[in-house]
């Protein structure tokens, strides 16, 4: 993909697969993957404005991000599903589900609004490195209940969840004076990661519907 902007480019790619077996006639296994990458060039971080706090009148076409900028995003998704129907109408499924992801992104950005009498502007530079992760579990029934001479339809579930994120990176010193238009000139940088973090959320909850069948109308 191209944009309306100059420099940024996206390319994505995706393949997935599924699977289904039927164990016997009342129980089915479905499994299910998907994997996807996506990679942009020079993403456009927005236009300074002037020192004085006025807009710039340039092209639409101006992206003033170091030319050597990227984001990447890389995304895995796997699921499990086990299903069964019993002999009464009911239904039992269980849902597990895994899903990494990395994020990766290298930029340089202005910082600074564009000096009206020299022209120039600051940049910051940077990279950051992320790892996310969810993990799920669903668990689940539902089926018809005759009560009162009427035909009702219960559910009843549990599930579980779990995040975790972690990053590491690194901030490069800033640069100064860059001529506004001329990007090219913000150089690149290769440092070690000195900065990070780590965060784990999980969370679980049981959930229950009832659909009752009060009269033929209501």
């Amino acid at each position: 993909r191209d944009y309306f902007y100059d420099k940024t480019h996206t390319r994505r790619w995706m393949a997935y697969a599924a699977v289904d077996w039927a164990l016997t006639a009342a129980t089915r296994l479905s499994f299910s993957a998907a994997v996807q990458d996506d990679d942009t060039d020079s993403p456009a971080s927005g236009l300074p404005a002037w020192s004085t706090g006025e807009l710039m009148k340039v092209s639409r076409r101006h992206n003033p991000i170091a030319d050597w900028s990227r984001y990447r995003w890389q995304t895995r998704a796997f699921t499990a599903e086990l299903q069964h129907e019993f002999d009464n109408g009911w239904q039992a499924k269980a849902v597990l589900s895994h899903r990494p992801q990395d994020f990766y992104f290298k930029d340089g950005y202005a910082t600074s609004g564009v000096d009206v009498t020299t022209g120039t502007l600051n940049y910051a530079r940077r990279v950051r490195d992320y790892d996310y992760g969810r993990d799920g579990l669903d668990l689940f029934v539902t089926g018809p209940l005759e009560l009162f001479g009427r035909r009702h339809t219960l559910l009843a579930g549990y599930n579980r969840e779990r995040f975790t994120s972690t990053y590491d990176g690194v901030n490069a010193p800033a640069v100064t004076g860059i001529p506004f238009g001329s990007a090219h000139l913000v150089p690149d940088f290769d440092l070690p990661y000195n900065l990070g973090g780590e965060s784990e959320t999980e969370q679980s909850g049981f959930y229950g519907q009832a659909r009752v069948n009060v009269t033929d109308r209501l």
